[in-house]
């Protein structure tokens, strides 16, 4: 809409109009100048400025909290169908992403603190060819070895391959040759701040529940296990900081007194069970892993027993500091 000086004085040019007419020649166009006065004239906004401020900064706000809740949410989701996203663009602190197809992941536990009633253990990741898959892993420290990280951890074992069901069985072999009648299982607390630190547990000697062991409560959560899983359920505990994953004696021929505890669980359920319980287990831990990348609250895995007085075999996810723990190193470990 801008005027060009060659344009306004072509329209402030007098129009030449017969004088035959006996009328006065017309030295502007009324039309043309009405027109460009209406150019100039700034237009009026009715709005207060007040206002318009008020609303700009608001929607400025809206607009940034909706953006942060997708872009959360599309994390989440895009973490929960991609498990094996996380470790491999995450450095697992030893022995992260894929392998040679020839090649297989085997883990070694070695023991570093023993007392009386209480080993602590720390897994080591080994990457061997698949020939020498049944072969025993060297005692002691080993040049091949390096530390296997929570993340890592959980990711193995919950893989739905014939690699990561021998993982399997090779945990539960270690469980069932623990010296102690019944035991409790304790882990790090994790969260995505610290799930790089090596995983280690310990099995605490626990003779209170080893005299449970052949009169469990079948009726703790009997509310509870009626999911479609035939083995195991995972549901929310009493509190709502609490995740519990906990096994079905889906075979009426297989004693009660199988899960009463986790030592009686390993040693006495059906083994395709104990692999798809454990499976279960690791599938959970990686759901509470990955929850701490929103929350920023370290999640402990461990087992629950005579201390709520459930005698069921349950695997406890906390995301607030474990009160039940026995073994005080692990119960803040987390936190750091």
């Amino acid at each position: 809409n801008k005027i060009y000086p060659e344009e306004s004085s072509q329209i402030m040019k007098p129009m030449e109009i017969d004088n035959h007419e006996g009328k006065e020649p017309h030295l502007y166009d009324e039309d043309r100048e009405s027109q460009l006065a209406s150019i100039d004239k700034p237009q009026q906004d009715d709005t207060p400025n007040c206002c318009v401020s008020f609303l700009s900064r608001w929607s400025g706000w809206i607009t940034f909290t909706l953006l942060i809740s997708i872009v959360t949410g599309a994390v989440v989701l895009f973490t929960s169908t991609h498990p094996g996203w996380i470790s491999s663009h995450i450095p697992s602190g030893g022995g992260g992403g894929n392998h040679h197809k020839n090649h297989l992941v085997r883990i070694k536990y070695s023991p570093l603190v023993e007392s009386r009633d209480t080993i602590r253990y720390a897994a080591h990741e080994y990457v061997v060819h698949t020939k020498d898959r049944d072969q025993p892993l060297p005692k002691g420290h080993d040049t091949q070895e390096q530390p296997l990280s929570i993340l890592r951890w959980a990711e193995l074992f919950s893989e739905d391959t014939e690699s990561a069901e021998k993982l399997r069985e090779e945990f539960s072999n270690l469980l069932r040759n623990s010296p102690d009648k019944a035991f409790l299982f304790e882990t790090k607390g994790a969260s995505n701040n610290t799930w790089t630190k090596q995983f280690e547990f310990v099995l605490i000697d626990s003779p209170a529940l080893a005299t449970y062991g052949d009169s469990p409560d079948t009726d703790i959560f009997a509310n509870k296990l009626r999911c479609m899983d035939p083995v195991a359920c995972t549901f929310q505990g009493d509190d709502a900081h609490v995740t519990l994953v906990s096994p079905k004696r889906k075979n009426r021929q297989v004693p009660h007194g199988t899960y009463s505890h986790l030592a009686n669980f390993v040693r006495e359920a059906p083994p395709d069970d104990v692999h798809a319980f454990w499976k279960i287990v690791a599938k959970e831990y990686m759901r509470e892993l990955k929850k701490t990348i929103v929350t920023g609250d370290p999640v402990w895995m461990s087992t629950d027993g005579v201390w709520d007085d459930i005698i069921w075999l349950n695997i406890r996810f906390d995301s607030r500091t474990p009160q039940h723990y026995k073994y005080a190193e692990f119960s803040h470990d987390g936190e750091t």
